[in-house]
């Protein structure tokens, strides 16, 4: 899923449920957010994993990072997976964003950018 310019938890949420069969019972946030944990609790159940590959994290609100830790404290670790790819200021708005507890717990793999013949493979 990518993300799009300072996109907000509202939107976050609509892209979500695009790329998700999950019926939300509400335009809430808060219960779309519960709606998402039953899904995920069902995935587990059959098990499965729910993976959430974020593409552009760094143009996300900080809010949405905070929606994923909620997300994430709700749920059993294997429960939910997520995967947020940006560029290297993304790890700088996590730090200012989410508890050293929690941001201790994130795995960051820095990569080289691509070369030209990289790219040209790619495209």
């Amino acid at each position: 899923m990518p993300a799009s310019l300072f996109m907000n938890k509202v939107q976050f949420f609509e892209a979500l449920l695009e790329q998700l069969p999950v019926g939300a019972s509400s335009p809430q946030p808060a219960v779309i957010r519960e709606d998402l944990v039953r899904f995920a609790g069902q995935q587990i159940i059959e098990g499965r994993t729910l993976v959430l590959a974020i593409g552009d994290a760094h143009e996300l609100a900080s809010g949405v990072f905070e929606l994923i830790v909620a997300l994430k404290q709700r749920l059993s670790p294997s429960a939910l997976r997520i995967c947020l790819l940006g560029e290297n200021h993304l790890v700088g708005m996590l730090e200012n964003t989410i508890n050293a507890n929690v941001l201790g717990k994130i795995e960051q793999f820095k990569l080289k950018p691509f070369s030209a013949e990289d790219t040209c493979e790619y495209v």
